[in-house]
């Protein structure tokens, strides 16, 4: 009487754990949701670049923030419009400005990341990893996406065709490779041009 007792209890207590496991892990593999962001992308030349872009520079990449929602805590809204969106800053250490205002660091906004809950994926979005050295096409933050219009941020022009990884002497990104010195000639001698995206 004594073992079925005995037995009774061990096997009550492996089926609450295991419940209690199954409860478990079933919490914790909720699955996020993603959101897509898509839009047509105007082609930009490295000329036009230069010419819509305010600030053109070279740096290295010194740090990337988590990304967070552009709410006012920072936290993901409980309705997503279409101006809320995930972001995250990316520090550059400024070793060489092209055109505009020198700066020894600059933060660039990228949209798009995940959260807790959320994928956002940005179409066209540049990628960053840091100590990675790059050239970018930068204006001031002019996108919906900026609710405060703070001024204490850049982006990037063109999407990814801003952003070039510079690596021994040359420069590229998902769509062009040239040599440092060739785009750095392309700058100066376009970067005075009227903007092409303001025609």
């Amino acid at each position: 009487m004594k073992m079925n007792i005995k037995s009774g209890i061990i096997a009550s207590s492996m089926i609450l754990a295991f419940g209690l496991g199954y409860v478990v892990y079933d919490t914790y593999n909720v699955t996020k949701s993603t959101i897509r962001v898509e839009g047509t992308l105007i082609e930009l030349s490295p000329e036009e670049l230069a010419a819509a872009s305010s600030l053109i520079i070279e740096g290295k990449i010194n740090h990337i923030t988590q990304p967070q929602w552009n709410t006012e805590d920072g936290n993901e809204p409980e309705v997503i419009e279409d101006a809320d969106a995930i972001y995250r800053d990316i520090t550059i250490k400024v070793n060489k400005t092209h055109k505009g205002k020198e700066l020894d660091e600059v933060v660039v906004r990228v949209y798009g990341g995940e959260t807790e809950n959320v994928i956002m994926d940005m179409e066209n979005a540049p990628e960053f990893t840091e100590n990675e050295k790059v050239l970018l096409f930068l204006n001031v933050d002019d996108s919906p996406a900026n609710k405060t219009n703070s001024t204490d941020h850049y982006a990037i022009v063109g999407s990814y065709q801003g952003k070039f990884k510079v690596k021994n002497d040359k420069v590229d990104n998902k769509r062009e490779k040239f040599q440092l010195n060739e785009i750095v000639d392309i700058i100066e001698s376009h970067k005075d041009d009227k903007n092409p995206l303001q025609q």
